[in-house]
């Protein structure tokens, strides 16, 4: 439990939700799935479908280095 009184399960549940409202505020997208696990001290994220539209229509039109500049700029000003 942690100091807050929350279990693990309660904070990895909420943690994944925080995610996916981030994703939608920031990015416009929400992801399929997003899943937290916190073992000890470390926390692990895995978020499925993450790519944007915009993403997708650049790599499906043959212009990945274009996507990857992309996503680039979306991790940078995050």
């Amino acid at each position: 439990m942690t100091e807050s009184g929350e279990t693990d399960r309660q904070l990895e549940h909420k943690l994944s939700h925080h995610i996916i409202d981030l994703y939608l505020t920031h990015l416009g997208h929400q992801p399929h799935k997003v899943s937290c696990h916190l073992v000890d001290k470390t926390l692990t994220i895995i978020v499925e479908d993450s790519i944007t539209l915009p993403e997708q229509l650049l790599n499906n039109s043959g212009q990945h280095e274009l996507a990857n500049q992309v996503r680039a700029n979306i991790q940078k000003s995050n």
